[in-house]
């Protein structure tokens, strides 16, 4: 069901606040899908302004990029330059599987309905104009990452799988991880206390209920390496501090 411009406004304060996607998304979902019918399909929907004005900011004459931009017909050069571009981009996701590439252009949506603010301009409005730059943004992001990747060897003895797993967590406070309060570090304890809010979050989500990375990650609008590498620094910190005695109510587990 469509939405009103009120409903849909509380729908992004909420997700702002509490960071409860599920329902923002449902109603933008013809939206995100249309990118990943694009990167998953490689099929370009010509008749599409937003499709064709994304896939025109990667081209570097003028008038190739009015040219694709502009009307419903368009010449064997302009469909040659499209996909050109698609090619080039589908190398960011060339490692993923259809959930995650999903997941990647859910991302840059995510990050645009943090960041929204009403000045005179629906959301709907916005998201429709600035996705396109967010989605540019996070692609580029991507490709750094995996040419990264490429380079850099891990410089540990312990595989990230094996550390996580090796953790196990009994808090007193266990009733109370999902209070706002806690989450938000009113009244959370030492060295909880010292997390973001977002930290505090993926364990709650991670230990308590059993969520995995990919999942919390589509929560919070954060790609699952990045979940993964945040839950990880934080599993490492709260080790330093079980090693040095500071935390009383944490064990490792044989």
């Amino acid at each position: 069901m469509k939405l009103c411009k009120t409903d849909i406004e509380l729908l992004v304060k909420s997700y702002q606040e509490e960071k409860e996607s599920e329902a923002l998304v449902k109603q933008f979902s013809n939206f995100i899908n249309k990118y990943y019918k694009l990167f998953t399909f490689e099929n370009i929907d010509f008749s599409n302004y937003d499709i064709r004005y994304f896939l025109s900011c990667y081209l570097a004459d003028n008038v190739d990029r009015k040219s694709l931009r502009r009307g419903k017909y368009h010449s064997k050069q302009d469909i040659s330059n499209a996909y050109s571009v698609l090619k080039y981009l589908k190398q960011a996701f060339k490692s993923l599987d259809h959930e995650d590439i999903y997941h990647e252009v859910l991302i840059p949506f995510l990050e645009c309905a943090n960041r929204y603010k009403d000045m005179n301009k629906s959301f709907s409005a916005y998201i429709y104009e600035a996705y396109k730059y967010e989605l540019i943004r996070h692609i580029k992001e991507l490709m750094r990452h995996q040419h990264t990747s490429q380079v850099m060897l891990p410089n540990c003895n312990e595989s990230d799988d094996e550390l996580s797993d090796n953790l196990h967590i009994e808090l007193e406070e266990d009733l109370i991880l999902n209070h706002p309060f806690w989450l938000n570090g009113i009244n959370a304890q030492y060295p909880f206390s010292e997390l973001t809010r977002e930290g505090r979050l993926i364990l709650t989500k991670y230990y308590l209920e059993r969520n995995t990375d990919k999942q919390i990650g589509r929560l919070i609008g954060k790609n699952r390496r990045s979940v993964n590498r945040s839950r990880l620094r934080i599993v490492r910190q709260i080790q330093d501090k079980i090693s040095q005695g500071e935390v009383k109510w944490a064990r490792w587990s044989e």
